[in-house]
């Protein structure tokens, strides 16, 4: 077999960047394709989505920007969210509201 040449630089122009909002959709909708319809998500998972602290999230639905689903009797009820209402809030930020 005869040795092969070794590839030069690259010509043409480099690949654009993708579009951050297309790119930003298809990411939430595979979030939601993979959560079970009936899943809520933790404090944690809406931090890490949103790329924030669990901190902003409780301020978050302290202002009321996204609603909380209280798991538990007493004292101690687990906060949980719906993806659905999630992704509100972030079209919601996207439209400047």
């Amino acid at each position: 077999m005869p040795p092969t040449a070794p590839e030069g630089p690259r010509t043409g122009p480099p690949a654009a960047p993708p579009d951050l909002a297309a790119l930003i959709r298809e990411t939430i909708r595979e979030e939601l394709a993979s959560a079970s319809p009936r899943r809520l998500l933790t404090p944690d998972e809406v931090a890490e989505w949103l790329g924030v602290s669990k901190r902003t999230v409780e301020s978050l639905v302290g202002l009321g920007e996204i609603p909380v689903v209280r798991i538990g009797t007493g004292k101690r009820k687990l906060p949980r969210y719906q993806p659905e209402a999630v992704e509100a809030f972030i079209r919601r930020q996207a439209r400047g509201a």
